[in-house]
């Protein structure tokens, strides 16, 4: 019996370790076209985008989505 509770007792750990070393990735999430449309404009205002430039920007987030 003692045999039994150590083996289980050990399968305990080996999966709790496991478990632990599992990363699950969040970083890479897919742009919303929101927060696209959110990155173009900010640029336009800081001036990093002329006019035409964001209007083709905006129309090809538009078409991707």
């Amino acid at each position: 019996m003692r045999s039994e509770s150590m083996k289980t007792f050990c399968i305990a750990i080996l999966l709790l370790g496991a478990t632990s070393c599992i990363k699950v990735d969040t970083s890479s999430k897919m742009p919303t076209m929101g927060s696209e449309l959110i990155d173009l404009s900010r640029a336009k205002t800081m001036g990093e985008l002329t006019d035409q430039e964001f209007e083709v920007l905006r129309r090809k987030v538009f078409a991707s989505f």
